[in-house]
């Protein structure tokens, strides 16, 4: 679905192979926007549901729910930052991170 038209047309066993930068990219880019479309339907800051688990008026099942919530926040969050890091990394290299070492 992310690839070029040169990429997916023809010989489909030239899939199998490594995809290009461009593709890459793509590729990246849409799994960051998953991670703040899925942060943005969470709603609310991660502090502040963090802040009001805490809170002694909070019921304990309502402040597990915040706390998960808050979890999945910042994993979301790590992930879209490691995300940005490889296609960094990989558009520094000039070519699709599985051709990259990686470190």
């Amino acid at each position: 679905l992310l690839g070029s038209v040169e990429e997916v047309s023809g010989d489909l066993a030239r899939l199998r192979g490594a995809v290009s930068l461009e593709t890459e990219a793509r590729c990246w880019a849409a799994l960051r926007s998953y991670c703040k479309a899925a942060r943005a339907a969470m709603g609310g800051a991660r502090k502040a549901d963090l802040a009001e688990a805490r809170s002694t008026a909070c019921q304990p099942r309502r402040a597990l729910a915040l706390q998960l919530r808050a979890e999945k926040k910042r994993l979301l969050s790590e992930l879209e930052a490691a995300l940005v890091a490889v296609e960094s990394r990989s558009r520094k290299a000039g070519k699709p991170l599985s051709t990259v070492a990686m470190p």
